[in-house]
């Protein structure tokens, strides 16, 4: 066998071992970066759900899936469980099967709040994206005024959505979502209202990335509250 052949072949044979070395060194530190958040703010951690955050998401679109058909059960890990001054936090990692052959990480934070804010409302920040495909959502995109297509597409099953979200909310969302690091999509359902790295191939890195999902679901709040 000729020595170009043998490095080919070589090759071949050590590309599906890489892959795997390099998913699980990601799921290690990934679970670090969440232990050690919730470790240094006195905050419960656990590797796998417990059935806690199934029964909070089930009713999200997107990341209230937990099963496919090729994978059976899909498990949300890295679990972190808080409280902020406006409610208790839930942090989590959840893997999306789409369909075959084309699956979604999401690095999730809920916020649970003691009172509703709006039935159910989703808004998925473009940032810089003119246009994004939809695999996640069942709602109907509403049509909104054109100086926010560019910003933001937000799916509803009634038009009634701005007595949350005037002009000025909406203005300092897409500002404070712009700034993130990634692109993310925003969920509320009654009382609960769930932020997440919506953008393939990004992922939560560090402590301050949580610190982030954190940050943008409470300013969230604040704002919305405020109208």
């Amino acid at each position: 066998m000729e020595p170009l052949t043998i490095v080919i072949v070589a090759v071949i044979l050590l590309f599906p071992i890489l892959l795997v070395k390099e998913a699980r060194k990601q799921k290690k530190t990934s679970m670090s970066v969440f232990e050690s958040y919730a470790i240094s703010h006195g905050w419960t951690y656990m590797q796998k759900d417990d059935g806690t955050i199934q029964k909070l998401a089930k009713d999200f679109q997107s990341i209230g899936r937990f099963n496919s058909p090729s994978l059976g059960n899909i498990i949300p890990e890295n679990v972190v469980i808080g409280s902020v001054p406006e409610g208790k936090i839930y942090l989590f990692q959840h893997y999306v099967r789409i369909y075959e052959g084309n699956a979604l990480q999401l690095d999730v934070c809920i916020l649970e709040l003691e009172k509703p804010i709006i039935d159910r409302l989703i808004i998925r920040f473009k940032k810089g994206k003119s246009r994004l495909t939809n695999d996640l959502y069942t709602m109907p995109e509403l049509d909104i005024d054109p100086k926010w297509t560019n910003d933001v597409a937000i799916y509803k099953n009634d038009p009634k959505f701005k007595d949350v979200l005037d002009d000025s909310t909406l203005t300092t969302l897409v500002q404070k979502a712009n700034n993130l690091p990634w692109r993310t999509d925003l969920q509320i359902k009654n009382n609960l209202l769930a932020v997440y790295i919506a953008e393939r191939n990004s992922s939560v890195e560090s402590e301050n990335d949580l610190s982030l999902l954190i940050d943008f679901a409470r300013y969230t709040v604040d704002n919305i509250q405020e109208t």
